[in-house]
């Protein structure tokens, strides 16, 4: 599965130093298993993104906001870009952290009406 969001992230490489002052989104938790995805804003229409994964496996995966994949212009951008693209290893989470993540996508997704 390709993530349906590569095309919110600005493919500008910078230097791949991490961000300490980000935003945690709790996206998931239960028992050992864990979804994070942090974000970063930089300046105006300048969101770096992160993520911290915790498996049921016990595996941990985190990666700090920093702009070495790139950038968002908006923090709605930046959380719908890393909840698809971990949803492309969707099989490694169980159905709820899976649903977790499409419910995620779902609210950041919903445009104002007014």
């Amino acid at each position: 599965m390709e993530n349906p969001f590569n095309h919110y992230l600005v493919r500008n490489y910078e230097e791949n130093k991490p961000i300490k002052d980000f935003e945690t989104i709790k996206v998931y938790a239960f028992g050992i298993e864990r979804i994070d995805i942090l974000i970063a804003e930089i300046n105006i229409e300048k969101y770096a993104i992160g993520y911290y994964i915790n498996f049921t496996t016990g595996e941990t995966k985190i990666a700090l906001p920093n702009l070495a994949q790139g950038y968002a212009k908006t923090k709605q951008d930046a959380v719908l870009f890393v909840a698809g693209y971990m949803l492309q290893n969707a099989q490694r989470f169980s159905d709820e952290a899976v649903a977790a993540l499409n419910d995620t996508i779902k609210r950041y997704r919903q445009t104002k009406l007014f």
